[in-house]
């Protein structure tokens, strides 16, 4: 990294609408450039981590940007050997470990990561999505229908399709059939009562019949019957959730990228891996006891 090229672009400024505006704080936290320049900074964490490992410390490292976890057999390995290591590593960097966000758990009360719930019920390991990031759909979806009072359906359903699928598609990798059938069953009551507010007049069978029915399918999902340009009769269907297929993720190696020399066959096999449906949620990798979760 050229560091003096670097301290130039993030003081350059940026351009908005054909007008300069100064920047004097750097880059901003969730910008384009603040996960590149977080995976720059953090390239080696995971070597620094597994050189401290000794015989049977049993040590896992997952990092995204600036968010990572490691895990460990005992909170002991992460209190006395992971954490000083990573303490020193940022040190030379200029950082600094988040003492709010800094958390050292156990697998079986469970933790968030990236949206996801992870924790050991009775021994087996199970990965969701987190209580927040559900909500935080759900709210976004209740303000998203409150903003359409008085428009059209079918505007309200191209406006919500990209939302819900963007979500699912997100957590299709966890266990998340039960989530799904709760943000299924609101988003439904919730498009009920904007039907009814449209419509005060019409009894509950009518909505049903005018709304939630559709000759393509009999699951009774929201949809809106109107026409195309030319003429012709068509159906416009919510996304749901569980219409999301659930696929088995397998972590990438550190060492990997697409762009280099020999990898073309590991992302073929990773591509053909990530399309089958996942079998088995428990796995040998469930067996840590303690959890150690960071955010710089």
């Amino acid at each position: 990294m050229d560091k003096s090229i670097l301290r130039q672009w993030r003081k350059c400024g940026y351009m908005e609408e054909g007008a300069w505006f100064q920047s004097e704080a750097g880059t901003p936290q969730g910008g384009i450039a603040s996960p590149l320049l977080a995976n720059m900074a953090l390239d080696g964490l995971e070597t620094v981590i597994q050189a401290v490992r000794k015989r049977g410390h049993c040590i896992n490292v997952i990092r995204y940007a600036d968010d990572f976890i490691v895990t460990a057999k005992t909170p002991e390995v992460l209190t006395d050997h992971i954490q000083p290591a990573i303490t020193r590593f940022l040190r030379a960097r200029g950082l600094e470990l988040s003492e709010e966000k800094t958390k050292l758990t156990s697998i079986d009360a469970g933790f968030d990561f990236l949206g996801q719930n992870i924790r050991k019920y009775s021994g087996t390991l199970r990965i969701q999505p987190a209580k927040a990031s559900v909500q935080g759909l759900l709210d976004k979806v209740r303000l998203v229908i409150d903003k359409h009072k008085g428009q059209s359906a079918e505007r309200l359903i191209k406006v919500l399709n990209p939302i819900i699928r963007g979500w699912a598609q997100y957590h299709r990798h966890s266990v998340c059939a039960q989530s799904f059938y709760r943000v299924d069953r609101f988003i439904g009551e919730a498009l009920f009562r904007w039907i009814r507010r449209k419509n005060p007049k019409k009894s509950k069978s009518w909505i049903v019949w005018k709304y939630f029915r559709s000759p393509l399918e009999r699951t009774g999902g929201f949809c809106v019957k109107s026409k195309d340009r030319r003429g012709q009769t068509v159906y416009y269907h919510l996304y749901r959730a569980r219409q999301t297929v659930a696929l088995r993720y397998r972590k990438v190696v550190a060492s990997a990228h697409p762009d280099l020399a020999g990898m073309t066959e590991y992302f073929a096999r990773r591509r053909f891996i990530e399309h089958r449906t996942y079998g088995a949620l428990n796995s040998r990798e469930g067996y840590t006891q303690g959890i150690l979760s960071f955010q710089i």
